[in-house]
C-alpha cells in the first residue's frame, strides 16, 4: 500500500510520517475499550458474519478511513490485494463450512 504524502493531514504528522511505511514490518498493538453506539456497532458487525473478530472489524475500519481522506490510493491497494495468491478452498470444505453457519442461524 502507499500513502498519499502529499494529503495534508499527514504533514500534521511528521512524527510518524517516516514510521508509517504500510507494507512493511511495522506494528503496534492496542487496548481499546467500547462503549455504547459503538460498543453495538461492532458487536454487530461480528455475530452478522461481516467480520470474523473485533481486531479485522477495527483493522477494515482504519483502512476504509485511511481511503475516505485519501491517505491510500485506492487502485494501488486493490492492486496489492491481487497480488497476494487466493486462498485455495475444497469444494468439501466450502460446503461443510457453508453448511455450519447455516446451522449457526
Amino acid at each position: 500500500m502507499e500513502i498519499d504524502k502529499k494529503h495534508p493531514i499527514v504533514g500534521t504528522f511528521k512524527y510518524y510520517r517516516n514510521a508509517i511505511s504500510i507494507g512493511d514490518a511495522v506494528e503496534t498493538t492496542l487496548t481499546l475499550k467500547f462503549r455504547g453506539v459503538e460498543a453495538a456497532l461492532l458487536d454487530e458487525m461480528i455475530s452478522s458474519g461481516l467480520f470474523n473478530t473485533k481486531s479485522e472489524a477495527i483493522r477494515s475500519a482504519i483502512v476504509k478511513y485511511g481511503l475516505d481522506l485519501g491517505l491510500l490510493k485506492r487502485k494501488k491497494l486493490w492492486a496489492d490485494i491481487r497480488r497476494h495468491p487466493p486462498r485455495k478452498v475444497s469444494a468439501s470444505r466450502l460446503k461443510k463450512d457453508l453448511e455450519r453457519i447455516e446451522d449457526e442461524t
